[in-house]
């Protein structure tokens, strides 16, 4: 049996050997604390207290003793605004469907005094009352309170049968492929073509304009649109202010430093 040279020559001498190593690993410089960037402290604080006054909101929600506030909000630094803290709160809560009156009434709390904040705040109370449906549940229940007006358009009521409802489906088919409707199918048209594209604002645009009455469903469903689009603006407001503030804040504050 041939015994192969790797193996045969393992022990034959040292030159298998590895040489020492008296290569020293580089060792990166400490840098000083104080040299160290401080532009990122803001957004941990502000998480951070954000944190901390979700717990107090909740202690406030169960009847407890409101004053702890003032007392967690000292432990905050001066120079960060309670209103800063309260908008990021809030802020996660736009986006949702569900209601948002706790975070919502903290927001308000902390930004006593801000009239900038508060006015950005002050259209929220509906979506923070009843909740603001999101896009895709607006896209979903669209097209029934459609139906519902172009059948109230019609001369129907509410409770038409099944054939009068596809009849105003195709109606509505009929508009969107390019067939001559009146002012109300071409706005449900329109209203949906925007829903789809994601364009809550111009749907809420052209809903506004329409004239004479409208089905109680329809209603209903221009009130969930108006929370949502409450809620989106506010969203988009609230985050640059809060921004911009921080951005003001950070270099003011390594300046002390």
């Amino acid at each position: 049996m041939t015994i192969p040279n790797s193996i045969s020559g393992a022990g034959a001498g040292p030159t298998s050997e590895l040489a020492p190593d008296t290569a020293q690993v580089p060792v990166e410089p400490l840098v000083p604390p104080a040299q160290r960037t401080r532009a990122r402290w803001l957004p941990l604080g502000l998480s951070v207290a954000a944190c901390i006054t979700s717990c107090v909101a909740l202690a406030v929600s169960l009847n407890r003793n409101a004053t702890a506030v003032p007392p967690i909000l000292v432990s905050i630094p001066t120079d960060v605004p309670a209103s800063l803290i309260g908008v990021e709160l809030l802020l996660p809560h736009l986006p949702r469907s569900q209601p948002f009156q706790r975070p919502f009434a903290i927001a308000n709390l902390l930004a006593a005094g801000d009239a900038e904040v508060l006015a950005l705040l002050a259209p929220l109370g509906d979506a923070a009352r009843e909740g603001a449906p999101n896009q895709s549940h607006l896209l979903e229940t669209f097209p029934a309170v459609a139906d519902a007006a172009v059948l109230m358009e019609m001369g129907f009521g509410a409770d038409v049968g099944w054939l009068a409802r596809r009849a105003a489906a195709a109606m509505r088919i009929g508009v969107a492929l390019g067939s001559n409707g009146s002012p109300v199918l071409a706005a449900m048209d329109t209203i949906g073509v925007a829903l789809a594209r994601g364009d809550l604002a111009e749907a809420h645009r052209v809903l506004q304009g329409l004239d004479g009455a409208l089905p109680p469903a329809l209603v209903s469903w221009r009130a969930m649109l108006e929370r949502r689009v409450a809620a989106n603006v506010a969203a988009q407001r609230l985050a640059a202010l809060a921004r911009d503030r921080a951005e003001a804040l950070t270099p003011l504050r390594n300046a002390q430093r």
